[in-house]
């Protein structure tokens, strides 16, 4: 953007024009709307330089306040203000330099730094009332007022103020009981011009100002004016004088449009030049200011538009009228400031629910909060005015908190809605850990599952908590029930599949027990025991068993668990009891001669046959087989007896066969009846292992047949029972003769399987029904909101629309009344 000066306001046909456009083009800039802004702004008399110097402070400020800006002297100066040669008026209005100087002050603060010219006071053809509008204007805008003056101050000079005195009278009225001082505007600098008593500068004028401000100063004691500059410290935050000298001839002189160099002013002009900027612009940058409270641009524009219509109906013959003017103005920006503190203390809180009372609380400390911050401020206007922007303050704070409410009662939803989804990621959390922990396909016992739960446990709690923290409290409170129902049902879970793990890890070490037994078994079966002798047998023995021990010892999968252990246990008792029946058998065969061990082994396998013609190879009833061989040993006696006849067997060796082959067949009953339990063990296992797949079988199935049947209104209890009676026939079809009572007790505990199974798996359909029902109705709410919202909106747009009209409405009417000059 070129830097140009832009008229923001003027005087036309007896009304005051404000030109928004111009207004908002300067202070919307990039870099200002966000940084507090400084206005220095000059006033006086017609035809006495104001428009030249601000060309000057312009020079300076272009040259980033270089220390040599002056030692160019064949630099022309470039008038961004109009200036012009003669009596003529040259500026009209107020005007403003649309181009920023981004200053830093002691504090270290960056400002956007504007330059501001009015139009000389009491010009061919304006009024009193228009000169002294643009005056009191000009004093509004800026944060920094220097009033030109030619040559000294007189009683002409105070007279011309008098109207920006009353302006102030009338802002101070302010209620006695504010503590803070009010000083209706910032700073006044009388800026002297062509002085040529002494050398003048800075501190001579100060001086000078003490005098002319002093009540006793006898130029001016015998006019009567004693009262106006008595008090012209209370209207005024600062108060300075500069005492300017002449510029020179060449440009007293100039009558034509040509641009002046540096060189055509004088040394002396200069020097007092070079020390007024840097005053102004290095050591004393003033930020413009509003009931005590620096604003920015953005903050500025606002104000100003929403105070479009005071300028509009502004009655210039009325200096009460320009006082309440910028009394409203200050106060509008006083109201936004305050309300949007009140809305950045509610910004802690957004997007939490609160509940009630503790909303209602927040508000109450809030509200009073930005209530004593608002009374302690300065404020222009009487107690009347004061009191009724007071009150419109509260009704904002009001209105904006019923917003919030409503939109509290929707968070309260949607808060509930994420606290649930922290429940189910806890108990989710919950899981994972376990599993991390423990390893999904292990299976923990009881002692170690406990300690490794309750770990878990406590660190999905302690997660809940520190997520649930953002969550209002007596929220959390009700929901406290179903986050500890979830854990339960977690650990309810977990609980089953280690359950499961447990089964199949028994089934497997079983089977390789059973397995390492029929190994030692077959391995001894080839060995003659009563041929070998007693090394040779252990040896046979030894290696069975190593081989025996390797094949159990070949599952890591639950190793050094009490299952484990037991099964090891159990096979070991089993290796041991084997080779006491061995033992018993060969010492028997060694303590006969070779014809008594042939009738031996003819009458043990005689025996042999008899009892499993009579029970069957794989009977499993052990009272038929303690039975059957009471009469096997009776038909073994008189088969022995009958080898008299039929072999010439001599009776002595028949009947020492006899006596010593009890002893022999009793182990025999006894490696039977351990086969048997063998053989029972066996089917146990593989009757187990058919149960479990039932088990699961089922329990797939009624996940499957629930997932496709999301009815809350399901008649469990058919269902359950239907499932478990098709799981018990099932199960019955592999029923074995002689295993009715092992076959009976694995029903019941299919029975229960299928029972747990079947309550678990309903526990998660009513929980996925239950959640499909809060979607649904999350949605439904949702479709809610958004008509709530729209709603809402549309409120507010009618609102703004009918304060726009009354608004409009009340321009025209106090149009239709305005005083015209």
């Amino acid at each position: 953007m070129m830097a140009q000066a832009v008229q923001i306001f003027c005087i036309k046909k007896g009304k005051l024009e404000f030109h928004h456009n111009a207004f908002e083009e300067v202070f919307s800039q990039k870099n200002v709307s966000n940084t507090p802004i400084a206005i220095y702004s000059i006033a006086g008399k017609l035809r006495q330089g104001k428009s030249f110097l601000l060309n000057l402070f312009l020079k300076y400020l272009n040259e980033k306040k270089c220390p040599e800006w002056l030692s160019k002297s064949e630099e022309k100066i470039i008038e961004n203000f109009d200036t012009r040669y003669g009596e003529d008026p040259c500026t009209d209005g107020i005007w403003i330099l649309n181009k920023p100087f981004f200053l830093t002050t002691e504090e270290e603060k960056k400002v956007a730094v504007f330059l501001m010219d009015t139009q000389g006071t009491f010009e061919p053809g304006s009024t009193i009332q228009g000169t002294s509008i643009i005056f009191a204007l000009s004093l509004l805008i800026s944060s920094f007022q220097m009033y030109n003056i030619k040559s000294k101050v007189d009683q002409s000079d105070f007279d011309h103020l008098e109207i920006f005195i009353d302006y102030a009278r009338m802002a101070q009225r302010t209620s006695q009981s504010h503590s803070v001082a009010v000083e209706p505007f910032q700073s006044l600098m009388f800026l002297i011009r062509d002085w040529i008593y002494d050398e003048g500068g800075l501190e001579k004028g100060k001086e000078k100002l003490d005098k002319w401000l002093n009540p006793c100063h006898s130029e001016i004691q015998d006019q009567g004016s004693i009262p106006i500059q008595s008090k012209f410290r209370d209207f005024f935050a600062d108060l300075s004088c500069f005492l300017m000298p002449e510029p020179g001839k060449k440009v007293i002189i100039r009558k034509d449009k040509t641009l002046l160099k540096l060189e055509d002013l004088e040394l002396k002009f200069r020097d007092k030049l070079d020390e007024l900027v840097k005053y102004l612009f290095d050591k004393n940058i003033v930020a413009k200011k509003v009931n005590g409270e620096i604003i920015t641009g953005e903050v500025l524009l606002k104000y100003f538009a929403a105070c479009e219509d005071v300028f509009q109906n502004v009655n210039l013959k009325n200096a009460n009228s320009v006082a309440q003017a910028g009394a409203e103005v200050a106060m509008v920006v006083t109201l936004n400031n305050k309300l949007t503190e009140w809305q950045e203390e509610w910004q802690a809180y957004r997007g939490k629910y609160i509940n009630q009372q503790k909303l209602d609380e927040l508000h109450a400390t809030i509200s009073k909060k930005i209530l004593d911050k608002f009374d302690a401020l300065p404020k222009l206007g009487d107690d009347d005015f004061i009191a009724k922007s007071t009150q419109k303050l509260i009704d904002a704070m009001t209105e904006k908190f019923n917003t919030v409410k409503t939109f509290n009662n929707l968070q309260k939803e949607n808060a509930k809605k994420h606290l649930v989804s922290i429940i189910s990621s806890a108990s989710k959390k919950l899981q994972e850990m376990y599993y991390e922990k423990s390893g999904r396909t292990c299976f923990q016992e009881e002692s170690n599952f406990k300690k490794v739960i309750a770990t878990c446990k406590n660190e999905a709690v302690i997660y809940y908590n520190e997520q649930a923290k953002e969550f209002d409290e007596e929220l959390v409170e009700n929901n406290q029930p179903t986050f500890e129902s979830n854990l339960d049902n977690s650990i309810q879970e977990i609980h089953m599949h280690n359950f499961q793990l447990k089964e199949e890890l028994m089934i497997e070490l079983r089977e390789k027990m059973t397995s390492a037994m029929q190994h030692y078994q077959a391995q001894m079966e080839k060995v003659e025991v009563y041929s070998l002798l007693p090394f040779a047998y252990e040896n046979k023995h030894k290696a069975a068993r190593n081989g025996s021990f390797d094949m159990f010892n070949g599952i890591r999968k639950g190793e050094n668990t009490q299952m484990w252990k037991e099964c090891y246990k159990e096979l070991e008792q089993y290796i041991l009891q084997q080779r006491d029946y061995a033992e018993r058998r060969r010492k028997s065969f060694l303590d006969a001669d070779k014809t008594i061990h042939d009738l031996m082994k003819k009458g043990m396998d005689y025996f042999k046959d008899c009892l499993n013609d009579e029970c069957g190879m794989d009977c499993v009833d052990l009272s038929k087989i303690q039975r059957y061989s009471k009469q096997a040993r009776i038909n073994t006696t008189v088969y022995l007896q009958s080898l008299q006849t039929m072999e010439n067997v001599p009776p002595m060796h028949v009947k020492s066969c006899v006596d010593k082959l009890g002893d022999v067949l009793d182990v025999e009953v006894e490696s039977k009846k351990n086969e048997v339990a063998l053989r029972k063990s066996k089917m146990r296992e593989d009757l187990r292992k058919k149960t479990n797949e039932i088990a699961e079988k089922y329990r797939t199935t009624l996940k499957s047949q629930l997932s496709k049947d999301q009815d809350a209104n399901l008649n469990y209890d058919d269902i359950k029972q239907q499932f478990v009676t098709k799981a018990l026939n099932e199960l019955g079809a592999c029923e074995s003769q002689g295993f009715e009572e092992e076959h009976q007790a694995i029903k019941s505990d299919l029975h229960n399987r299928v029972t747990n199974d079947f309550n678990w798996v309903i526990i998660s359909h009513r929980q996925t029904v239950a959640l499909e029902t809060q979607k649904k109705l999350a949605k439904e709410e949702k479709l809610a909101r958004e008509k709530l919202e729209r709603h809402l909106r549309a409120m507010e747009e009618q609102t703004e629309q009918e304060r726009a009209a009354r608004q409009k409405a009340e321009r025209e009417k106090k149009s239709r009344f305005c005083p015209i000059l």
